[in-house]
């Protein structure tokens, strides 16, 4: 049997749906951890432009030290 056929696409594909473990599920159910995004995405640009931004400040609060000091 073809192992992309109709009856196995949900394993061939990934679901691209992110409520779709929600399925039959109240909204006042769902506890609070579930209701906080968890994208990958959005998660890894976080820790990205964070460390920039961290690295940014650092550099110059240290030419500044060293000026006045220097």
């Amino acid at each position: 049997m073809n192992r992309f056929s109709l009856n196995n696409i949900h394993q061939a594909v990934p679901n691209l749906s992110c409520h779709c473990h929600y399925a039959g599920v109240k909204k006042g159910k769902r506890g609070k951890r579930d209701r906080i995004m968890n994208d990958q995405m959005f998660v890894e640009t976080l820790i990205i432009s964070s460390t920039f931004l961290s690295i940014a400040v650092i550099l110059v609060m240290s030419v500044l030290f060293l000026e006045k000091n220097g």
